[in-house]
């Protein structure tokens, strides 16, 4: 799950370069990790802190890369900026959650 999820944050930072729209990307529900926390395996971890934990930041992720794309088509290069830090701090926390479920 965490290659799936560095792999979606690179197709950010190369959809930034391309000045692709956030229309691009897939919501938090259709990413690999997404399907393996609403269809999958994932589910089997239900009762767990860390898998309650796991949503929020994982939405944040989506949320703030979509945000991003969309200002880095605005022109708005700080909110562009905001919004990568706000991207990289929540996967921070999705690794966390993802190393805590399987310890």
């Amino acid at each position: 799950m965490k290659i799936d999820h560095v792999l979606w944050k690179e197709a950010i930072y190369i959809h930034l370069l391309n000045n692709d729209d956030e229309n691009c990307v897939n919501q938090h529900t259709e990413c690999r990790l997404g399907k393996w926390y609403y269809q999958g395996e994932g589910r089997k971890f239900a009762g767990s802190e860390a898998f309650r934990r796991l949503e929020e930041p994982h939405k944040l992720v989506h949320q703030s890369g979509r945000l991003a794309l969309a200002a880095n088509m605005a022109g708005d290069q700080d909110a562009v900026v905001k919004y990568i830090q706000q991207m990289e701090q929540a996967s921070v926390d999705v690794i966390k959650y993802i190393d805590a479920l399987h310890n």
